[in-house]
């Protein structure tokens, strides 16, 4: 009863990666009134940039309260230098991000890595130099730097890019548990740890 217990506390709280990928339809726009909406339950997006200069930006939902890691990563056979941003519902900036992963070349890839709530979520790729702007066409996020302005809107970007390409967004969850699931968890271990005695 005891190894029973145990093993579904763990089994209930440890999560298995699937891949949930949603395809670009066509050509995804570059402001949340044209983003495309993924919706929720998806981990992966799967994209192009078809034109120099261009911005894929997506609408995701997400269902959780933690960090959400976001990678973005070119697809092989492509030199893309991804550029990553996010944005709250509102399209105000919440990170950005030039070089770095932790899923291959860190120079050409991208990551980063927001505290969320429950709610909708827009990102948004392109090409090597791509910054966010309001609609009046001033800087709220930076590609290198971040956040300019935490209180400005999406409107606009600048491009400096010029290659085109396959990528993929990656999407993985750290959920922070619930004070009683925190607590079920080490009773778990407690169990499991005495029954081996």
């Amino acid at each position: 009863m005891n190894e029973i217990f145990g093993l579904t506390v763990f089994a209930g709280i440890a999560s298995i990666a699937c891949a949930n990928v949603y395809n670009e339809v066509g050509d995804t726009g570059d402001l949340p009134g044209t983003a495309q909406n993924v919706g929720s339950g998806i981990n992966v997006i799967a994209g192009n940039i078809d034109t120099s200069g261009e911005v894929d930006l997506y609408c995701v939902q997400f269902n959780f309260t933690g960090n959400l890691q976001i990678d973005a990563v070119e697809a092989v056979g492509f030199t893309l230098d991804m550029n990553l941003h996010a944005f709250n519902a509102a399209g105000n900036p919440l990170g950005a991000n030039d070089d770095g992963s932790s899923m291959g070349d860190s120079f050409l890839n991208s990551v980063l890595t927001i505290a969320i709530t429950p709610g909708v979520y827009y990102f948004g790729v392109g090409d090597n130099n791509t910054h966010a702007t309001d609609g009046a066409g001033v800087l709220i996020q930076d590609n290198d730097t971040g956040i300019e302005d935490p209180n400005g809107v999406l409107g606009g970007w600048l491009y400096n890019g010029s290659r085109t390409g396959a990528y993929t967004i990656v999407f993985s969850e750290t959920s922070v548990p619930a004070p009683g699931a925190a607590a079920l968890l080490g009773f778990g271990g407690l169990v499991v740890t005495r029954r081996r005695r």
